[in-house]
């Protein structure tokens, strides 16, 4: 059951678009609280697509930023919830 909520977050998370300050700050909560409760799955749901992402706008290869790098990036603070 926890790894289909978390699948339907991710899903949610990062094909979604959020306005900054209400709906991404929710949506970051809620993934949070996802980490808190179960870290060792929802890390390992979140972080490498982030890592990702990361990797592909230093590299240069991305030329945009999708949602999913918005909220993990400005509102997802994954080592503060450890």
């Amino acid at each position: 059951m926890l790894q289909e909520a978390l699948s339907r977050l991710h899903k949610f998370a990062c094909e979604s678009v959020f306005e900054i300050k209400v709906a991404g700050r929710f949506t970051s909560n809620l993934v949070r609280a996802a980490v808190k409760v179960r870290p060792d799955v929802a890390l390992a749901m979140f972080v490498p697509a982030l890592c990702q992402s990361i990797m592909d706008h230093a590299s240069g290869t991305c030329s945009t930023i999708s949602p999913c790098d918005i909220l993990n990036i400005k509102n997802l603070s994954v080592y503060n919830t450890v």
